[in-house]
């Protein structure tokens, strides 16, 4: 009903005025009155097919170059009940802000990053580094969302400051080490998991 409606935003002719993912449902729209109408849509939906929208559960995101004041920005419903305005919101474990700031998005990779190398090093620090390499690559290289960065952003900085610090420890080096030593032993890990066998030996030239 909503793609049929043509109501929303469209990036060339591809309609993404409405971005569904399993229970998960971003409505897009261009203006105040087409959001409405998004809404009345999926209220006229529910009805018909017996589902309940929870506005609690729901957030209102106002995306633009000029900041916004939360009295000038327009109300919402669903359900009859009004959607909550917010500053950012995380949506499929992406955080999205009104400003188009991908800082706190970075931020919480990062942690995220840390938290699961402290992982790997915690319950398997009796294994060998290459082991616990394999590990870090499986467990910790997924960086979901990542596709969506600003990749000038300067707190993407400290996301790759993490992962190098990582490495480090797995491979028990001082934190001082240079990163042009760092990075060969990433690439040799690839390299193994490929089955390109390059010498450790090579790591320490």
């Amino acid at each position: 009903m909503i793609c049929e409606s043509k109501v929303g935003c469209f990036i060339g002719n591809v309609y993404v005025g409405a971005l569904a993912y399993a229970d998960d449902l971003a409505l897009v729209a261009p203006s105040a009155r087409a959001m409405r109408l998004l809404s009345y849509i999926c209220d006229e939906y529910g009805k018909k097919f017996s589902i309940k929208f929870n506005a609690v559960k729901s957030a209102r995101l106002y995306v633009g170059k000029r900041k916004q004041h939360s009295v000038c920005i327009p109300q919402f419903s669903v359900g009859g009940d009004d959607i909550p305005w917010v500053s950012q919101y995380t949506h499929l474990s992406h955080i999205i802000s009104d400003n188009l700031d991908d800082k706190s998005e970075n931020t919480s990779k990062r942690n995220s990053l840390c938290s699961n190398i402290n992982n790997v090093l915690c319950y398997f620090y009796k294994q060998d580094p290459i082991v616990k390499q394999k590990l870090l690559w499986s467990y910790c290289a997924d960086f979901y969302g990542s596709v969506l960065w600003d990749v000038n952003h300067p707190s993407v900085e400290d996301v790759c400051i993490a992962w190098s610090k990582g490495l480090k420890r797995i491979w028990q080096l001082p934190l001082r080490t240079h990163s042009g030593i760092v990075a060969p032993i990433y690439v040799w890990s690839v390299a193994t998991e490929i089955g390109d066998y390059v010498p450790v030996c090579w790591l320490y030239c």
